[in-house]
């Protein structure tokens, strides 16, 4: 049963999730079982969904929800085609300090819309952009590192960010008249948010919590899989670059803007999987328009600020050589990343973890960087020859980003661990031309009490995944720990908190790193807490200790290492009595977990 949320009675609310809605037939009752068990944002929040003219059941189950519901109202209107007017209609019957616009087969996570209002009040936003999760869908994950009160637009990643599922203060879109462009079209969302980030005075990135699932349909219903016209396509594509040469002038920001278009929306169609079925007249189409907004709407120059790979495909381009640009997609595609955890240790409170990743072709070769006067030239295994600059500097080359984060296998949260990781030029031993490869090498920390933006990691299983940018290229896989013994378990405890059992594991044939936050066997662990030895206090404060677990399948018990969050201050700075004090709170810790125990009363 789904509980009943509070109305919002006031003739103004804290926001209006306005929805645009056509024959989603099942797919919507995620997106409103998901805003019905939302905590509401002080003020009450408004559902209101816009039926773009549904010839299927779903009128008649969107008018028996707003009857069972007074947050909610329905309106009706004739098919328009696509979601810009739908969204505008919503915009005009908002009542909102904010409008979050969301799709109709997407869902919300439980205090999405309290956590977006409340920053977005704090920072002073025009916009908000919130954590996304993508499911078949991708999503950005630079953007979503860490919070941002105040993003720039141009220094931060903003621009992987274009679809519409944001929070906008209503007044702004008011005050500059900002609405969705309406009809049968394509990127409408793009232009309508490339706009709002040119005229907002305050963006803001909510990353610590993760707000917004966006969802693949299993029958593949989702409008942005239909099929397209290339002309059709590409004027939408060019409308985008009108709106950000109106709002800009010539120079360092415009050129960081024109970077997204130019390299998703333009060349990544190009070298896209599904470029490769399509026909030749298709393919010789988009390539044409392409080629026609590279040459008349960029700086001839526009190419050399791209990375190798995007900077080939450009030159590639520019000469009208379609097939050298499929011919450098299909050889790049065959690039993998392989990541390598060296090794993995238990260190003050954390797990260390060091890094070695590097891309190597389908054969294990590494990708060769060969000597050329003061720069280098890259492996023509991956770019021919004539398609590269007469030579690449050093700094370029080593531009590259290795980040590490853990995945939960079935919510797909991420979050990122700290890393100190940079690139390293090595000699690859024998090579005739005396090449290098690129390494990048370093450590990750992985602190089990903080990793969460600031929390514990939910229970389940954490997937350990290696995300690259080199050379241009992205790519993310599993973490390999060839050489990894398995680690110890850890005890994580926590005031108000259940105990949590934090197993490392190194699993199947592939060697890859995983964690499990399980809650832990209490009759044995409270025995083993008794008897706790190496009790210490880690320079964060907490207190971590190593006992031995009677486990049933094992014939001896168990190490198993302790972390009591904050616990330090608990014990006593004197060394007499002070391991039988540490032993009784982490006792109490475990046995009384929503109470703060002091060391007298443990006893």
């Amino acid at each position: 049963m789904i509980d009943e949320m509070p109305a919002a009675t006031a003739s103004n609310v804290a926001v209006s999730v306005v929805v645009p809605v056509y024959n989603p037939g099942r797919h919507i009752e995620v997106l409103i079982d998901s805003l019905l068990v939302q905590k509401p944002p002080p003020g009450g929040f408004e559902l209101i969904f816009v039926d773009d003219g549904s010839t299927d059941e779903t009128p008649e189950r969107l008018d028996r929800l707003a009857a069972e519901h007074p947050h909610v109202q329905v309106v009706h209107q004739p098919n328009s085609g696509w979601p810009g007017k739908p969204r505008n209609v919503g915009i005009e019957a908002a009542r909102g300090e904010f409008v979050f616009f969301s799709d109709h087969d997407d869902r919300l996570t439980p205090k999405a819309l309290d956590q977006m209002v409340t920053m977005a009040r704090r920072t002073g936003a025009d916009v908000l952009i919130p954590k996304m999760i993508g499911i078949g869908r991708r999503v950005p994950r630079n953007l979503f590192r860490e919070n941002i009160d105040r993003a720039e637009l141009g220094a931060d990643p903003l621009m992987s960010a274009l679809t519409p599922h944001k929070l906008f203060r209503r007044d702004f879109l008011n005050t500059h008249k900002l609405r969705f462009p309406e009809g049968k079209r394509r990127l409408e969302d793009h232009v309508f948010v490339v706009e709002a980030y040119l005229l907002a005075d305050v963006i803001s990135v909510l990353a610590d919590y993760p707000c917004y699932y966006h969802l693949r349909r299993d029958d593949r219903g989702n409008a942005a899989y239909e099929k397209w016209d290339a002309k059709y396509y590409f004027s939408f594509v060019a409308e985008v670059i009108d709106v950000i040469d109106r709002h800009t002038e010539p120079g360092p920001l415009r050129e960081a803007l024109l970077y997204r278009p130019y390299r998703v929306e333009m060349l990544g169609r190009l070298i896209a999987e599904r470029t490769f079925r399509w026909d030749d007249e298709l393919r010789a189409e988009v390539f044409e328009c392409v080629r026609t907004l590279a040459v008349e709407r960029f700086p001839a120059d526009f190419h050399e600020r791209l990375h190798v790979i995007p900077r080939a495909h450009a030159v590639a381009l520019l000469a009208n050589r379609l097939d050298q640009i499929l011919d450098v997609a299909q050889r790049s595609a065959a690039v993998k990343v392989r990541p390598e955890i060296r090794n993995a240790t238990w260190l003050n409170g954390v797990w260390r973890l060091e890094i070695d990743a590097e891309f190597v072709h389908p054969d294990g070769a590494p990708v060769r960087l060969i000597p050329n006067g003061d720069g280098w030239s890259i492996d023509p295994r991956l770019i021919p020859v004539e398609l590269q600059a007469e030579r690449y500097d050093t700094g370029l080359i080593k531009s590259g980003n290795v980040d590490v984060l853990v995945r939960h296998r079935t919510r797909h949260v991420e979050w990122y661990l700290d890393t100190a990781i940079s690139p390293q030029l090595v000699a690859i031993t024998g090579d005739p031309e005396g090449a290098h490869h690129l390494v990048m090498r370093g450590t990750a920390d992985l602190d089990p009490t903080t990793i969460a933006a600031g929390s514990r990691l939910g229970f389940g299983r954490w997937d350990v995944h290696i995300h690259a940018d080199l050379f241009g290229l992205l790519r993310m896989a599993p973490a390999v720990a060839d050489t990894v013994r398995e680690l110890t378990p850890l005890l994580v405890l926590a005031p108000r908190k259940p105990p949590q059992l934090v197993s490392p594991r190194v699993t199947g044939p592939k060697r890859r790193l995983a964690f499990k936050v399980a809650r832990p066997p209490r009759p044995a662990t409270k025995r083993a807490l008794g008897l706790a030895r190496a009790v210490r206090v880690t320079p964060r404060g907490h207190l971590a200790a190593t006992i031995e677990v009677e486990v049933a399948s094992a014939s001896r018990p168990s190490t198993h290492n302790v972390l009591l969050v904050n616990g330090g201050k608990k014990v006593p700075s004197r060394r007499i009595g002070r391991r039988a004090a540490a032993r009784a709170v982490l006792v109490a810790a475990f046995i009384r977990p929503k109470k703060q125990v002091s060391p007298a009363r443990a006893g």
